[in-house]
């Protein structure tokens, strides 16, 4: 079996080519110790900027191109030097090793100074991020510019959860159990947990545990799903008969929930991608869910009539920094504007599938306003048979249109919507 940081040597460095970083674990599930090959490369891409400034003032000049490896040897053993339990002499002894086993013996020299120099002088090292925000907050320049203006009295409190772990939240399948009675489960099973604040099926446990320890989970009794997902069910509020789209379901928890919620609805989970809506049929086998499957592209989709749609949008992600901490790698200011873009056509597209007083629940886990507040703003001034309807709530923060979550809030990911309603 390969060493822990060989395999996240190679995980880091498919991210870096663009893959992401679930993606590039996948290939890695059955190793043993994943767990610490989790921590490892969700730490470094946690602490990426950081990590990349750190590198720059340690070495005397970069390194080429075609020894990025060793240059996440040294990224890696920055990030375990500063976040781990490893012994310090350990982590270098490794580092260095590795250099062999890369067939880079040159570079052993190099690892075994920078890394003791960083033992040496690490306050000092430190200290000199304060001076580029980029690298004391471990942000891109332009995502922390861009937050800034959006939220000048939060910024900082944002980039801060960003670079925090998130919680495993569950939600209870309340068609088989009571959120109370899975609770005492979960205490009998050993796992701590508490109830969550805004969601009444929702759990969150207060440390993570593989899906195959929480009781009855093959069976269908409970889903891992942040709060602020587990909202969008209490805000559409489906009822008995009516007919609802989600319209961007994969994989699937959301329309799970809508069903959980209200079983008598006639559910249709439309994605654009069989194999991710592959992900929506083996969730609804697991709880016993009914619901039909189209895989279309929803522009070009042509039922109309439903009651309610629920549009879960392609976003940029960055209220879910946090659970993927790549996101800041891997995302441009020009994914973005093209998020934007397509935000804009799935909606009107949505909007064509709904009948008149139906309503359309507009969401993403983004938080930055082009995407939010300011895409349901110039929807309503595109559709004058739209008109807003106000959620009133005790979470988030209303917006000049829908409601804001911010990463961290009630422990909660960044999450925001917008409920409209067909004249």
């Amino acid at each position: 079996m390969r060493d822990v940081r060989a395999v996240s040597i190679d995980v880091i460095q498919a991210v870096l080519d663009g893959a992401p970083l679930n993606d590039a674990l996948d290939h890695h599930r059955d190793h043993p110790r994943l767990p610490e090959i989790q921590f490892i490369t969700f730490g470094v891409f946690r602490f990426y900027d950081q990590l990349q400034a750190l590198l720059a003032l340690l070495l005397n000049k970069s390194l080429k191109a075609k020894d990025r490896d060793i240059e996440v040897v040294l990224l890696i053993a920055l990030f375990q030097l500063q976040h781990s339990r490893v012994k310090p002499y350990a982590i270098v002894d490794e580092s260095v090793k590795l250099c062999v086993s890369l067939k880079k013996v040159w570079a052993k020299g190099v690892v075994n100074a920078s890394l003791r120099r960083f033992q040496r002088e690490h306050e000092a090292l430190l200290g000199e991020l304060v001076q580029s925000e980029e690298a004391f907050y471990s942000h891109p320049q332009y995502l922390i510019d861009r937050i800034k203006s959006a939220y000048p009295s939060d910024w900082q409190a944002i980039l801060d959860a960003n670079n925090g772990q998130a919680p495993m939240s569950l939600r209870v399948n309340t068609q088989q159990a009571s959120r109370d009675s899975y609770l005492a489960s979960l205490k009998n099973a050993g796992i701590e947990a508490d109830v969550c604040e805004h969601s009444t099926a929702g759990l969150r446990l207060r440390s993570a545990v593989n899906v195959s320890a929480l009781p009855n989970f093959s069976e269908g009794a409970v889903s891992v799903q942040d709060e602020a997902a587990q909202l969008a069910v209490y805000i559409l509020a489906p009822k008995s008969g009516e007919k609802i789209l989600d319209a961007c379901a994969a994989p699937g928890g959301k329309a799970c929930h809508l069903w959980e919620y209200e079983p008598a609805v006639r559910l249709t989970a439309l994605d654009v991608s069989e194999s991710r809506l592959n992900k929506v049929r083996e969730n609804c086998t697991r709880l016993k869910a009914n619901m039909q499957t189209v895989c279309a592209d929803l522009r070009q989709y042509s039922e109309t009539g439903f009651d309610a749609v629920l549009l879960d949008a392609p976003c940029s992600a960055l209220g879910v920094i946090r659970r993927h901490p790549d996101i800041k790698t891997l995302r441009s200011e020009e994914d973005i504007a093209s998020a934007v873009a397509l935000q804009a056509e799935v909606l009107d597209a949505a909007w064509r599938c709904l009948k008149s007083g139906g309503r359309l629940l507009y969401a993403t886990c983004s938080i930055l306003p082009e995407e939010n507040s300011e895409q349901i703003a110039a929807f309503l001034a595109r559709h004058a048979d739209a008109r807003e309807q106000p959620i009133d709530a005790s979470w988030g923060h209303a917006m000049a249109h829908g409601r804001q979550i911010l990463p961290g809030e009630s422990a909660m990911d960044g999450f925001y919507y917008a409920l409209l309603v067909m004249a």
